[in-house]
């Protein structure tokens, strides 16, 4: 189907690329569709990330106050009842799983030049902490 046309490569907004040629007219036809394989949270709920990812830092901040230099924890509008688990209640309804939220708030968030293992022990204690948002909400 492609044989002798000249394949080109196309970023896509959010991530991913498509791999297209173009028609005789000088349009694209699509060939394939690679998708990005980090997950990717749309730009309206980026402020909702942060809430969330505020959050996370308050809980984890007494075991290792440098893990999360990118967020202010002084702020109590970011950290409030409420503010977060709206955010992470919208940020659910996006579709993003867990798994992948947490691996944002780790890569976006977590202090950097961490060791492959520091980093996924961070994630495994944001899950923790995700985890019992989720359980103490359902506990009331």
């Amino acid at each position: 189907m492609t044989r002798g046309k000249e394949l080109e490569i196309l970023k896509v907004a959010g991530g991913g690329e498509i791999v297209v040629t173009r028609t005789p007219t000088g349009q694209f036809s699509p060939v394939e569709i690679k998708k990005d394989k980090n997950p990717i949270v749309p730009a309206r709920l980026q402020g909702d990330l942060r809430n969330v990812a505020a959050r996370v830092a308050f809980e984890l901040q007494e075991s290792n106050s440098n893990l999360f230099s990118e967020i202010d924890t002084s702020d109590p509008e970011e950290i409030a009842e409420g503010v977060w688990e709206e955010s992470l209640s919208r940020l659910k309804k996006s579709g993003l799983k867990d798994d992948d939220l947490v691996w944002v708030i780790a890569r976006r968030f977590g202090a950097r030049g961490l060791t492959p293992n520091q980093f996924k022990q961070l994630q495994e204690d944001i899950k923790a902490v995700i985890d019992s948002f989720k359980s103490s909400k359902s506990r009331k």
